[in-house]
């Protein structure tokens, strides 16, 4: 006997593609199969609507009903520039733990096996000990200002779209290219709670020690707690640079930060990734419980409000660029220049006085 499928309407286009047409939630244990579609032609008999953040229009919005459960789905650092869009939705569907469905980037299927797996035998490494494998060259936080800092001290290979000094390998995936270096900079492009990407579980499933910038609580993300390098615990880009080296100098040192992978991982840290997996399971619970009394349903006594927790432009240092010292001589000559020519009119103003 085949399980009911119980469809939820992905109203808007992810990235303006139509990603999540006949995604099956169906690992949940439970006797039905929750199925997204893009086709608004079933909306008619789906009560539960998810809105991708990026795609949100006012032009492009359902008839809000009381019988529809309107979720609000973001994979990505909050703009917050759709504050009247988002008041209108009740339930939250993103990478923060707090979330009504939490849905981030750690998977479990698929970081379980991987994690808990020793690393038998090293791959060679390149000459470069540290990897960036970038493609947003806006990132809010100006991260690229601290990495081209760091790299006057330490050799970084950087792959993709921004400050790249390497080609991208052919055929070779992202997972096997960071596997080839002892670090892998797992810089995030907004600093915000919860905010982790798959530039941290990629480098888990790759077997390297991610240098992480994030959120200001790594805690759930991490198997232990010297599992990862944080930016934040040094003063400067060359203090990091000096512990990278230190590191690479002491094979024990390396793997100690590895070491999770003999000793297990935490508790918070499995509680986050069945969190995560949890997420997509009460979603589908929801569309069920919706769809048994489609009629008889309301609105939650809540709305879901703006992420303001992030923060601005943490990288932005002037005195990280070359260009900005080589213009510091030409501004002090001006200075001089202007109060040369002040002092010299107020001179003459005084003497007409006199």
């Amino acid at each position: 006997m085949s399980q009911e499928i119980i469809s939820i309407i992905y109203w808007t286009t992810w990235f303006g593609e139509k990603q999540w047409e006949g995604y099956n939630i169906d690992n949940c244990g439970l006797p039905y199969t929750c199925q997204f579609t893009h086709d608004r032609d079933r909306a008619t008999n789906t009560s539960v609507y998810v809105f991708h953040a990026s795609d949100l229009t006012k032009k492009d919005m359902p008839p809000a009903r009381h019988d529809r459960a309107w979720v609000y789905h973001n994979a990505e650092a909050p703009k917050n520039d759709q504050a009247d869009l988002i008041n209108q939705m009740q339930y939250s569907m993103t990478y923060r733990l707090d979330s009504d469905f939490p849905w981030g980037y750690l998977e479990q299927k698929q970081l379980l096996p991987s994690m808990t797996t020793p690393i038998v035998a090293a791959k060679p490494k390149r000459r470069a000990s540290v990897a960036w494998i970038v493609s947003n060259c806006k990132a809010s936080n100006y991260r690229h200002h601290f990495v081209r800092k760091l790299a006057q001290y330490i050799d970084i290979d950087i792959y993709g779209h921004c400050m790249n000094n390497q080609p991208f390998p052919d055929d070779t995936s992202t997972v096997e290219l960071m596997s080839q270096y002892h670090f892998y900079l797992s810089i995030e492009n907004s600093n915000c709670k919860d905010y982790v990407t798959e530039k941290l579980s990629n480098a888990y499933l790759a077997g390297t020690v991610p240098i992480v910038d994030g959120p200001s609580d790594y805690g759930p993300f991490i198997p232990n707690t010297h599992s990862v390098i944080r930016i934040d615990e040094f003063p400067s880009p060359k203090a990091l640079a000096d512990h990278l080296h230190k590191v690479l100098n002491n094979k024990s040192l390396y793997d100690h930060y590895l070491d999770y992978r003999k000793t297990g991982l935490s508790e918070r840290f499995k509680a986050t990734l069945q969190a995560f997996e949890q997420g997509r399971c009460n979603l589908c619970q929801l569309a069920h419980q919706r769809h048994q009394d489609m009629a008889n349903n309301y609105y939650p006594g809540k709305k879901i409000y703006l992420d303001n927790t992030c923060i601005a432009h943490k990288h932005y240092r002037p005195y990280y660029s070359a260009t900005w010292r080589a213009f510091v001589p030409l501004f002090l000559l001006t200075c001089l220049l202007v109060l040369y020519f002040f002092r010299k009119k107020l001179m003459r103003f005084i003497n007409k006085k006199i």
